[in-house]
């Protein structure tokens, strides 16, 4: 498949680390640096200009382009340069875009300037938090089977029952409908076995239900009430969406934003929320407004490293749970352990909705690609496949299946029904089927068949 992608910022560098194996990519950027450093890292070919010019998207080969990814940091030049892309032949395209005007009728926008598909990272990253913030013991959720199954990511305390249980005494015990996935121990990524077991400061990945979630971390004795008290530090795009989707005359909110008239227009929009100018890394300002009555800090200002160490103060203030705005999740690794939990990355959710995209393009006879999620960034991926027709994976019930390592078959989707895997299921045409494995690029689900 021939992909053209413009702009290699950090979305752009994650789809060339994802797809380059097994497609043809072409590079637009007009920063020389930045080409060459991701020349030397993929097997890519690079064009060095702008996207703006047709003469440069022709010089990429727009006129064969199977998918064609708008991701700079400009919300017009990716509409402009997605356009002549459609019109110059490109198959379908794709452009980013993170304007609140833009994407608020984001179908009408996608229609009126012909384009394929539009992606706001902050309007996904919006539906975590608040996803989050309705289940806090989570540190992320992802939905699949359309929403009625999810993957929670859920951190082991060094006071958790669950130190030394193996993952069978974790169905035994407390509950057989919710399967762990993954094991993530320091770098140490396992796909569990039975006989695995935990670790006081793992963090695990469980899949099921809501309401079987909801019922596994009831007998752990974890929090399950929603956060009502949110203390939040920056007004930009993410924390208008997120207001949105909160209803606020349930909660209350203190957003702390430094531009007056960004401050201004918040209170006008959300009458039910207290804001606030100010500068949110003067620690005064936050104590003197009560940080640590909330049950909840978000740090979602502009730049990475204020967030931190705003969330890092919380933390020390007692705030238990914290929200992190993180672009260069690199910066975190020194920190690990140091009271960050939930890391929003939205460049992380955009790269990854179009990989997603790519991937069912990609679409064989027998399956397609309907969701994708890395639990674990470059180390383990989850897949979600709809059956198109018969196959290996059809041919017999899954005890006379085997599957190949590092892979583990985690839900059955069917007629809106859930099927927890067992020997003798057998995979139908038409269903659902998730895989949790830590091999890469795979597009048929008949390839995880040995």
């Amino acid at each position: 498949m021939k992909i053209i992608i413009c702009g290699g910022g950090q979305t752009g560098q994650a789809i060339c680390e994802a797809l380059w194996k097994t497609n043809d990519i072409t590079l637009i950027d007009k920063d020389e640096q930045v080409i060459n450093e991701l020349f030397s890292q993929y097997d890519i070919q690079v064009v060095h200009g702008s996207a703006l010019s047709p003469q440069i998207l022709s010089d990429a080969g727009v006129e064969e382009a199977d998918v064609f990814i708008a991701v700079t940091n400009d919300d017009e030049v990716n509409i402009v340069t997605s356009n002549f892309a459609k019109k110059l032949g490109a198959y379908y395209v794709c452009a980013r875009v993170r304007r609140i005007g833009y994407y608020e009728d984001r179908d009408f926008t996608r229609q009126a300037l012909n384009l394929d598909q539009i992606i706001n990272p902050e309007f996904r990253s919006a539906e975590l938090m608040n996803q989050v913030i309705h289940f806090p013991e989570a540190n992320n959720i992802e939905n699949f089977a359309d929403g009625n199954v999810q993957i929670f990511e859920l951190p082991i305390n060094a006071t958790s029952p669950l130190i030394d249980l193996t993952v069978n005494d974790f169905g035994q015990q407390l509950s057989s409908d919710v399967l762990v996935c993954v094991i993530k121990r320091g770098d140490d990524i396992l796909i569990p076995t039975g006989d695995d077991h935990f670790e006081a400061e793992d963090t695990i990945y469980v899949t099921g239900l809501p309401k079987d979630i909801k019922s596994l971390t009831k007998s752990l004795h974890l929090k399950t009430k929603p956060l009502r008290n949110l203390f939040i530090i920056g007004g930009g795009t993410l924390t208008y969406f997120l207001l949105q989707k909160l209803p606020t005359h349930h909660f209350h909110i203190k957003v702390i934003e430094s531009n007056r008239m960004r401050a201004s227009e918040l209170a006008q929009a959300f009458p039910n929320i207290e804001v606030i100018n100010g500068d949110g890394t003067n620690q005064q300002l936050l104590l003197e407004e009560g940080l640590k009555y909330y049950d909840a800090s978000l740090a979602l200002t502009n730049h990475d490293e204020t967030n931190i160490l705003i969330n890092l103060f919380a933390h020390s203030e007692g705030i238990e749970k914290n929200f992190t705005l993180v672009n260069r999740p690199y910066l975190l690794k020194p920190l690990t352990h140091m009271g960050l939990d939930t890391v929003i990355t939205p460049k992380r959710a955009a790269a990854e909705k179009i990989i997603r995209l790519v991937r069912n393009h990609k679409a064989t006879q027998q399956s397609t690609v309907t969701h994708f999620y890395q639990l674990v960034p470059n180390e383990v991926e989850a897949l979600e496949f709809k059956i198109l027709n018969h196959g290996k994976i059809t041919a017999n019930p899954l005890t006379d299946l085997e599957l190949i390592d590092q892979t583990l078959l985690l839900n059955i989707q069917r007629d809106n029904q859930r099927i927890i895997p067992s020997g003798d299921t057998q995979i139908q045409v038409d269903d659902l089927v998730s895989i949790v494995t830590k091999h890469k690029d795979m597009n048929d689900i008949n390839d995880f068949v040995k």
